[in-house]
């Protein structure tokens, strides 16, 4: 027996463990079914799930394009028949998100526009033509015009997809995820089931901040690696299907004419992506073909009735990094103003 089991745990200790009986119960009572993403380099056929590569397309069909014309490039396909049953999601046909190709804001407008599919689309095919080949489809698929530099011919390479080559997209078993921690909505029901379940004890936030003491009391270290554990659980930036969203920041939900009494309609997660993924067979070694900025995480958010109708028309496409705002005016000189997004920013 380890010498901190002996001891007896002190107030702040206990504390922490109320925490972490309250984060169950508060997951308990608001937990989805969600499903976590890893990669291969497995090869991939145009009704495969797959990051990158070549999308599925019908035979009287092409990829879609942006407000300039350029193809958007696949992003994700996700075929529902090879994702384990995960309802109000699909259990058939196939899912596409597309994204532009050169646009350093990868096709994000601001919140006031997240639901605009102008420079970025999701489609999806409830019934794919099996007779539909890989051949046909690549032939519809275009690269971008070639760039010359320095005197040598370069081919665009996307911004989006790091990678000229396709990831296959593997799903992991569905479990169930709560409310995460920079969901809206987290600190005033955590506070609440925390007052629920334990009455007679004065409220607590989640992770407290302790006053600047020196040294620190043994109990507030012990305490304090208890609720570390509690806020790497809670705060899910990771790939998946499903669950509730991850914000490196603060919520953008918080900005819409359609958050009422603290709720929002938009609260499925069709898709979250990062741009870290591991390997399904190696968790130790891992693939980065996506880029959303500084340690950016992208979130592709819908209403469940949309869902359950099949209807993707209303997507909110919302992405969001560690970035300021003079990073940007690097990018769009000195008289660029921010939208909504960066307004958003601590």
């Amino acid at each position: 027996m380890s010498k901190r089991s002996k001891m007896k745990e002190g107030p702040a200790q206990q504390e922490a463990r109320r925490g972490e009986k309250t984060l169950e119960e508060l997951w308990r009572q608001t937990g989805k079914p969600m499903c976590r993403l890893t990669l291969s380099r497995d090869p991939v056929t145009i009704f495969d799930c797959h990051i990158g590569g070549t999308p599925y397309c019908p035979h009287d069909g092409q990829p879609p394009v942006g407000e300039d014309g350029k193809q958007l490039r696949l992003v994700t396909q996700i075929n529902f028949e090879q994702v384990p049953a995960m309802p109000p999601f699909p259990d058939r046909g196939i899912l596409q998100i597309f994204l532009p190709d050169d646009d350093p804001l990868i096709g994000y407008r601001g919140m006031e526009h997240w639901t605009e599919q102008t420079n970025w689309r999701v489609v999806y095919h409830p019934e794919p033509d099996p007779t539909v080949t890989d051949e046909e489809a690549a032939a519809k698929v275009t690269t971008g015009p070639p760039v010359v530099h320095d005197g040598q011919t370069l081919w665009l390479n996307s911004r989006v997809v790091l990678k000229e080559f396709a990831y296959k997209l593997h799903f992991g078993s569905v479990g169930t995820e709560g409310l995460t921690h920079s969901d809206h909505r987290f600190h005033t029901q955590f506070e609440e089931t925390y007052q629920r379940l334990f009455p007679n004890d004065p409220p607590v936030r989640f992770c407290p901040e302790r006053p600047p003491v020196r040294p620190k009391p043994v109990d507030w270290i012990w305490a304090d690696d208890i609720w570390k554990k509690l806020y790497a659980k809670a705060y899910t930036q990771y790939n998946k299907l499903g669950g509730f969203p991850c914000f490196p920041k603060t919520d953008p939900r918080t900005v819409l004419p359609e958050l009422k009494d603290g709720q929002c309609p938009w609260d499925t997660v069709l898709l979250q992506l990062e741009y870290g993924f591991v390997d399904v067979n190696n968790h130790l070694q891992g693939y980065c073909p996506l880029s959303f900025g500084e340690g950016g995480v992208a979130v592709f958010l819908m209403r469940e009735a949309d869902l359950l109708r099949r209807d993707f028309s209303r997507v909110g496409y919302y992405w969001q990094d560690n970035s300021d705002d003079e990073s940007f005016k690097l990018l769009y000189g000195e008289d660029w103003q921010p939208t909504e997004r960066h307004k958003l920013s601590p």
